[in-house]
């Protein structure tokens, strides 16, 4: 279908390419406007900011941090390994309105790039002191999204081996600096230290 003009002059567009155009033109302008409403969350890359930010963390405090496909997980420390926070924050399955992941929109069936949406969507979960100060490694349960295992390593754990979903990788820690580890339910870990020793000081729940 070709569309005339009162003027009598033909339109170059036909009715579908410019409702395809007009699609095309809102995208962005929905993307933005979520955004400015915090409906998209954060990008993983901007996670360490957005945590700083949001607890007033001094610029001087380090950081350990490590993710998964689904979560985020720092900690946060003084010069002195004398005070500590945490933050965790999770990647959602679709984009949402609400902190109770009630989808927005499904990026299978709205044919955006998955690489686009995958950036976006991390919203923080839990934070502060999370760690059992009578426990040498602290287990933290991430409902529906995994486990978080964070120290301050007074034990002098010097590596990690994860073996999460088949894969296996390795962290590596300067020996007696804090470490976290974000990993599935499924996972196994064991820890090194310096010379290469199994420490025997974590057991599974």
């Amino acid at each position: 279908m070709v569309i005339t003009r009162k003027n009598g002059k033909k339109s170059k567009y036909t009715l579908f390419e410019r409702m395809i155009l007009c699609i095309l033109l809102l995208i962005p302008v929905v993307f933005l406007i979520l955004y400015i409403a915090g409906n998209m969350g954060v990008a993983r890359k901007k996670v360490e900011k957005d945590a700083r930010d949001a607890h007033r963390i001094e610029a001087d405090w380090q950081v350990a941090k490590d993710g998964s496909d689904r979560i985020e997980a720092m900690i946060f420390y003084d010069e002195k390994k004398t005070d500590y926070t945490m933050s965790i924050y999770v990647r959602k399955d679709r984009l949402s309105v609400r902190e109770d992941g009630l989808p927005l929109f499904d990026k299978a069936k709205i044919g955006i790039a998955e690489s686009i949406l995958d950036n976006y969507g991390f919203f923080f979960r839990m934070g502060g002191g999370l760690l059992n100060w009578n426990e040498e490694i602290t287990e933290i349960k991430v409902a529906d999204y995994g486990y978080v295992i964070a120290s301050m390593n007074d034990i002098g754990v010097a590596s990690l081996e994860i073996y999460d979903n088949g894969e296996e990788r390795v962290i590596e820690v300067d020996s007696g600096e804090p470490f976290i580890a974000a990993v599935t339910e499924n996972a196994s870990i064991r820890f090194y230290d310096a010379e290469g020793q199994l420490l025997e000081v974590w057991s599974q729940t």
